[in-house]
Order: structure tokens, then sequence, then C-alpha cells
């Protein structure tokens, strides 16, 4: 999984093994050390709770909580992307 953040968005790379283990597992998460010796993540996590999907953004740490219809819709073969 790779992120890229750019101005005011924020895009996931997800290979086809990585979105397979979001289907199975329910959540990916990779990790980055900060110049500073720190540790900074990203994940991406299922949430069959929220009406739609969104971003949390918490200290050293970001993470894209999927609905599951925009699973779905990224699980498609024609689709790119959500």
């Amino acid at each position: 999984m790779k992120i890229r953040v750019q101005d005011s968005s924020v895009r996931y790379r997800v290979t086809l093994r990585e979105l397979e283990e979001l289907q199975k597992q329910g959540r990916i998460a990779a990790e980055c050390l900060t110049p500073d010796g720190g540790t900074w993540r990203y994940a991406i996590r299922l949430a069959p709770d929220c009406e739609a999907s969104r971003l949390a953004i918490e200290p050293f740490a970001i993470t894209l909580e999927l609905t599951p219809s925009d699973f779905q819709e990224l699980s498609r073969p024609d689709r790119e992307g959500v």
C-alpha cells in the first residue's frame, strides 16, 4: 500500500493482494519512519457502521474508514478507485 498526500487530498494505492487482505481481515496498515525517528502510520479499515467513507486523522496516523458499498465499488474489476 502506498499513500500520497498533496494539498487537500489523500490518495491510497492498494494492490490486488492488499485488497483481498482487506476483505478477509477488515484492515490493512503500514508505517514509515519520520525524520526525527518516530513512526507515522496509515491504514484502511472496513467500517460497516459508517454511513459514508471518511478519513480519520490522528497524531502520527491517518486511517481511511471505508463503507461496505465503497469497498464493493473499489473491488469491481472495471474500477480504478472510489
